[in-house]
């Protein structure tokens, strides 16, 4: 997959830099970076968005997180700081972990937090037992919501072009919901996948495509790079693994095996209405594919819809 080979490159050139500095007799070691605690850390997570529907029990209405930790020698019960200005969250003083264990999860109940609204939480862990240089973050924030999806339009047509214009494959159909007291959207069968793709639009005119799960951002394999790199994989977030489709299903076409989608506001963006007589929308992606075949493609994927009525009333 073109995404490993990316990461596989990377740490061989981190390799031949290290090997040609090793060949001066010159060259002495600089110092070793030093573990701070258990150099505890937050992994990317499948989710950072929690929807939660108002029928929903109380004690289901929990956000779980991965903690992970680099020194795993012994047992430890880690703090876990939980700083937001609402008032509905609650969870354990403590992760634990037993000896020899890397990873554990870490669940906060919201069956309290005010309804019909995303409502902010930041997890902090202590500075004494994590390196805000290691591995992932040592500090994470998510939102949850209870509130309700509602069909807002149900004729989404997905197009599929090539870099001259021609059809890759044929049109595929889908619908938009529309999350109620909330700026989120989803939109199902995402481009054929088979996959329902949320994403966040807080204007009726264009702006960036913001999808909030099943995707992978290269700023998490490259921490660092959020605001250079808004590039990002289309990705199973409910079964950890990359789709492999092929858009319309006809079995003698070339299928979709690995599929990069450029975040700029140029070429990713989604205007929610663009005629505010019909409710008419649209939204165009660049993409760059590797095929099934091996070969690779690129070129412009993009949607149209009607909504059934306008979200951003009331608040335009």
């Amino acid at each position: 997959m073109k995404l490993k080979f990316n990461i596989v490159l990377a740490t061989l050139a981190a390799g031949i830099v290290m090997a040609s500095c090793s060949d001066s007799s010159d060259w002495t070691p600089g110092p070793q970076d030093t573990e701070i605690g258990v150099s505890a850390y937050f992994p990317p997570q499948s989710t950072y968005n929690f929807i939660f529907s108002s029928d929903s029990d109380a004690a289901d209405r929990e956000m779980t997180v991965t903690v992970k930790r680099v020194n795993t020698a012994s047992a430890i019960s880690l703090p876990v700081t939980l700083s937001t200005s609402i008032a509905g969250f609650t969870a354990p003083a403590t992760v634990d972990f037993e000896a020899g264990q890397e990873s554990a999860e870490f669940s906060i109940n919201c069956a309290d937090i005010p309804q019909g609204a995303f409502q902010d939480v930041t997890l902090i862990l202590p500075a004494d037992e994590s390196d805000i240089y290691g591995p992932g973050v040592t500090s994470l924030s998510l939102s949850a919501i209870i509130s309700d999806w509602d069909l807002i339009s149900d004729n989404v047509t997905y197009y599929y072009y090539d870099g001259n214009n021609a059809e890759m494959y044929p049109s595929t159909t889908g619908e938009m919901y529309y999350l109620k007291g909330s700026n989120m959207f989803k939109i199902t069968d995402f481009y054929g996948s088979g996959l329902d793709m949320p994403f966040t639009a807080g204007t009726p005119d264009q702006t960036l495509f913001m999808p909030t799960s099943n995707l992978i951002t290269y700023a998490d394999y490259y921490p660092g790079y959020e605001d250079t790199y808004q590039s990002w994989y289309i990705y199973d977030s409910a079964t950890e693994s990359w789709p492999e489709w092929t858009p319309g299903g006809n079995p003698n076409a070339v299928g979709v095996s690995y599929a990069l989608f450029y975040g700029t506001t140029e070429f990713s963006s989604i205007n929610m209405i663009y005629d505010s007589s019909t409710l008419y929308g649209y939204g165009n992606n660049t993409i760059d594919l590797q095929l099934s075949d091996g070969s690779n493609a690129w070129g412009y994927w993009q949607y149209d819809f009607n909504l059934k009525y306008n979200p951003f009333a009331a608040t335009e």
